[in-house]
C-alpha cells in the first residue's frame, strides 16, 4: 500500500492544523498496513471524527481516515 510510503514523505510538510486524508480502505489488516498505521499515530495525527462521523460513524468514503495533525 504506498499511501504510506506517501505519508512518510508529506508529514515532513505538514504543520499543525493539516489533514491528511487516506481514501484508501484496506479489506484486511495486514502488518504493511498495521505498521502504516502505527507510523501515522506516532505523528501526531488523529482522527477527526466531525468529518469521519458527520452523518453516522463513519458514514464516509474515508471511515477513520481524516487525520488532523496535533
Amino acid at each position: 500500500m504506498k499511501v504510506f510510503s506517501v505519508f512518510r514523505y508529506l508529514n515532513d510538510f505538514l504543520m499543525s492544523g493539516d489533514y491528511y486524508v487516506i481514501e484508501e480502505v484496506p479489506i484486511e489488516a495486514n502488518k504493511q498496513i498495521i505498521d502504516g498505521l502505527q507510523l501515522v499515530e506516532k505523528s501526531g495525527f488523529l482522527v477527526d471524527t466531525y468529518y469521519t462521523d458527520a452523518f453516522g460513524t463513519n458514514l464516509t468514503c474515508a471511515p477513520n481516515a481524516w487525520l488532523r495533525k496535533t
